[in-house]
This record gives structure tokens, C-alpha cells and sequence, in this order.
């Protein structure tokens, strides 16, 4: 027999909720933590389960990589991880390529911006081991953008320490830290990760 339970209810934070909070990103990453239920699930039937492997079979191994079916592909990933994860605050932040973050920043996505003004920038370059195997290709490309979309939850949200309020400048370091994982970064992330192997039966680790 199936067992199934639900945990504790926490309603979804209104704009306003999360603004209030904005001088503490580890404040807003507690509300945000809170809706992304655990424990609660064994193996549903998911849409983000259905979107990475139409990715893997449909898209990434017949089109290639880097393109723009690609792309579509992942801002419908998006809308999805925005759902599941976010409360939905992050339905309309923009996705795009950006050919050299791997060269430049030795990394495969970045985030920039604050509030409404929030993007995020994927590298459409995959190393050549990846490249080989559609479906670590496209399991790659759905970590990085969730990943990216942890940064843009508290960009959006949150002042990330960065402005002259003393709270934010005392916390700035342990919350935030130099390269934006911080305890905030971690908290959501820690969770999604938990939310996800329940969900879709495998672990995806936002590296």
C-alpha cells in the first residue's frame, strides 16, 4: 500500500510580505522554503518530470544544443520551477543565451539585475562529455537555469545586503557572501533539492 501525508501547510507570501523583508535575504528564503512542501509525495505523476524528459527525448537529441528550441524549451522550465518553487513570483523573468560565460566566468549561468529588472543568462556552450549523452545535456542546462533561479528569487526580493541599512551590513557576509551563496542561497536550494529527488525519484544537485 502507498502511504502518503502532507506536511504543514505555510500559505504563499503576497509581494508586499516578501518586501517587507527585504534588508534579510535568509527571511525571505525561510518564506519561500516553507511553501516547497516535503514529504509529501511518493513518485506523483509531475509536469516538470514530463518537460525534462520531452527535453531529453524530443528536443536536446534531435535539434542540438544551444538553440532555440532549446531555449523555449527552458523558459517553459521556467514557468514550471517558478510554480513548484517560487510561489509563481518568478513566472516573467526573462532566460536567454549568453555565449562566453563559461570563458569569462567560468560558469554556465549568471543573474543580474534587482526586482522586476532581474534576467538570467545561460551559457548555450556544453562541454564535450555532456554534449555525448542527451540526457545528462538537458539535466544540465534544467540545474543551471534552477540554480539561476534561486539567485533570481532573491534579486528580485531582496536588497541582498547591498545597500547602507546596518542589518544589511552586518549580515551581508554570512547571508549573501561574495559570490551570492550565502546562507539565503543555501536554504532555498538545500530544499528544492530535497523537493526534487521526492518528486521526480533522482537528485538534482544546484552545484
Amino acid at each position: 500500500m502507498t502511504h502518503f501525508y502532507r506536511a504543514e501547510h505555510h500559505s504563499t507570501p503576497s509581494p508586499s510580505e516578501l518586501g517587507w523583508q527585504r534588508h534579510s535575504p535568509l527571511a525571505i528564503a525561510e518564506l519561500v522554503k516553507n511553501t516547497i512542501e516535503i514529504g509529501t509525495y511518493e513518485l506523483p505523476d509531475s509536469a516538470l518530470g514530463h518537460w525534462l524528459q520531452h527535453g531529453i527525448e524530443k528536443i536536446g537529441a534531435q535539434d542540438g544544443y544551444g538553440t532555440e528550441a532549446v531555449l523555449e524549451w527552458l523558459r517553459e522550465g521556467r514557468l514550471l520551477m517558478s510554480q513548484e518553487y517560487f510561489c509563481g513570483k518568478l513566472d516573467d523573468v526573462e532566460v536567454q543565451w549568453q555565449a562566453g560565460l563559461l570563458q569569462f566566468y567560468d560558469s554556465y549561468g549568471v543573474t543580474n539585475g534587482s526586482g522586476t529588472h532581474v534576467r538570467v543568462w545561460l551559457e548555450p556552450q556544453l562541454d564535450e562529455h555532456l554534449r555525448e549523452d542527451s540526457a545528462a545535456a538537458m539535466r544540465s542546462f534544467a540545474s543551471t537555469l534552477l540554480h539561476e533561479l534561486c539567485h533570481a528569487m532573491l534579486a528580485r526580493y531582496s536588497c541582498e545586503n547591498g545597500c547602507n541599512e546596518g542589518y544589511c551590513r552586518s549580515h551581508w557576509f554570512v547571508e549573501t557572501g561574495p559570490s551570492y551563496h550565502g546562507t539565503a542561497w543555501q536554504a532555498i536550494k538545500s530544499r528544492i533539492e530535497t523537493a526534487w529527488a521526492e518528486r521526480l525519484g533522482f537528485e538534482m544537485r544546484l552545484f
